[in-house]
């Protein structure tokens, strides 16, 4: 296809952060993958039917991302003139009013069950383990989990750098139990590759994880292996708890 990609300049012009740029860049790439034709193709039936699928199975608060990523990537064509009308008028609104659902999490006894389901001896339990802890322990977003590079850890103090939204670089304590499967995945799991980022996929060609809702399937395959019927099933769930 002859979709325009995002220079550096533009990401630094924005000042978005690497969270965000990893989220918008994913959901961008299943849109394109879902109109495979040139941009100025595209109409407003393509943009609703791509977030009518989605909202099928995405969150509220998910799908409000899937929104704003696709009014920015949009805005983006219009402005390298690939597309002549305001494509980004087009999308959506998507309702998501606070606190308008009950609480959604499980409880202290099911977040051991999830993560005693994870098989130290096999490099995908490694990994998932790591990643469970880290958003049941300490309650990081999954964008955050995702964004983790190398370079984040520090072993010898005992903590790490957290990407958070609007480009915050926060430390945190690394707790041990963390820390140990941190380490058991990146000395016994981790495939060797090019990527600074902590977690990457189990098959080549090895990169980091696409975006959020990679962490959010490896919450949903957890909960099918335990049988926990929890009222939500993404990452946040854990977040939550």
């Amino acid at each position: 296809h002859s979709f325009p990609t995002r220079r550096s300049s533009d990401l630094h012009e924005r000042g978005l952060a690497s969270a965000t740029i990893i989220n918008y860049t994913g959901i961008v790439q299943d849109f394109i993958a879902a109109n495979p034709m040139l941009p100025d193709a595209l109409c407003p039936k393509d943009i609703h039917a791509f977030i009518h699928r989605c909202s099928v199975k995405l969150s509220r608060r998910r799908l409000q991302l899937v929104v704003t990523a696709l009014r920015s990537f949009l805005r983006y064509l219009q402005q390298r003139g690939k597309i002549s009308g305001d494509l980004a008028a087009a999308v959506p609104t998507v309702a998501n009013w606070r606190r308008a659902d009950l609480p959604k999490t499980i409880t202290p006894e099911q977040v051991e069950t999830l993560l005693a389901t994870c098989d130290p001896a096999t490099t995908a339990g490694r990994r998932d383990r790591a990643i469970l802890l880290l958003l049941a322990r300490l309650g990081l977003r999954a964008s955050e989990v995702v964004a983790m590079r190398l370079d984040d850890i520090d072993w010898a103090a005992g903590t790490f750098i957290v990407r958070g939204k609007g480009s915050r670089r926060e430390p945190m304590p690394l707790p041990e139990d963390v820390g140990k499967a941190l380490a058991d995945y990146l000395s016994d799991g981790r495939p060797a590759c090019t990527s600074r980022r902590v977690f990457v996929r189990l098959c080549a060609p090895y990169r980091g994880l696409k975006n959020a809702s990679s962490l959010c399937d490896i919450v949903k395959r957890t909960l099918a292996r335990t049988g926990i019927n929890a009222p939500f099933k993404g990452a946040h769930l854990l977040r939550h708890s």
